[in-house]
């Protein structure tokens, strides 16, 4: 399987076309519970993942490997964006953004067998958005990850604003001493925190929840 993950990881880093076959073999690794952070790390590092951090090389290679190493694991994502920062070449961002555009496609197209993929860009728009609090440098890069029209993670952050107009609908009822609520993000412990600061706010100022109220 690791030999697998590696070609994989190697084809879609050298190539400007997303690759169904690749992208299903990551899936099914994912998929596999036995195969962790730890173990991804060791691979990711395998192909140069943390040489280029430390010694700052920016290929559009790199940058392909790092943009995946952020997908599948989505707490190495504030580090990209950072690494990404350190440069202020428009190409770079090119590349990553033409790099997510083409995993897109067949990524949606492989329905069901993507979900593990798909799973992990979720995590990342959850993980990224409560870091910002304490590391509010990353704001621009957050903006341009979830604002590039054919990018990833901007394609499932639509759904997650829905998700988070879902829960500040029901903060209303809350604070009015509803429980048992169908929250959708209260469950982690980082949105956790976020809302119970709205719910201060909310109980000290009883705004409605209108759109010129809405703090996302």
């Amino acid at each position: 399987m690791k030999q697998q993950i590696k070609t994989a990881l190697a084809h879609l880093s050298h190539s400007e076309t997303g690759n169904r076959e690749q992208l299903q073999i990551i899936a099914t690794a994912l998929a596999n519970s036995n195969l962790g952070t730890d173990y991804w790390n060791v691979i990711f590092n395998e192909q140069g993942a943390q040489r280029a951090i430390s010694e700052s090389i920016y290929t559009p290679e790199m940058v392909r490997i790092l943009t995946l190493r952020a997908i599948i694991l989505p707490s190495t994502l504030p580090q990209f964006l950072l690494w990404m920062s350190l440069r202020t070449e428009g190409e770079l961002y090119l590349v990553s953004q033409r790099f997510q555009a083409t995993l897109l496609k067949p990524l949606t197209e492989m329905e069901k067998d993507g979900r593990p993929i798909l799973i992990k860009l979720y995590q990342g728009i959850r993980f990224i958005i409560p870091t910002l609090i304490e590391q509010p440098q990353l704001l621009q890069l957050v903006i341009w990850l979830l604002s590039s029209k054919a990018g990833l993670w901007a394609f499932f952050y639509r759904q997650l604003r829905q998700d988070i107009d879902s829960d500040l609908s029901l903060m209303s009822r809350k604070v009015e001493g509803e429980n048992n609520l169908p929250f959708k993000l209260m469950n982690d412990r980082q949105w956790k925190e976020i809302f119970i600061n709205v719910e201060g706010f909310w109980k000290d100022n009883a705004y409605p929840n209108q759109p010129q109220y809405r703090i996302f």
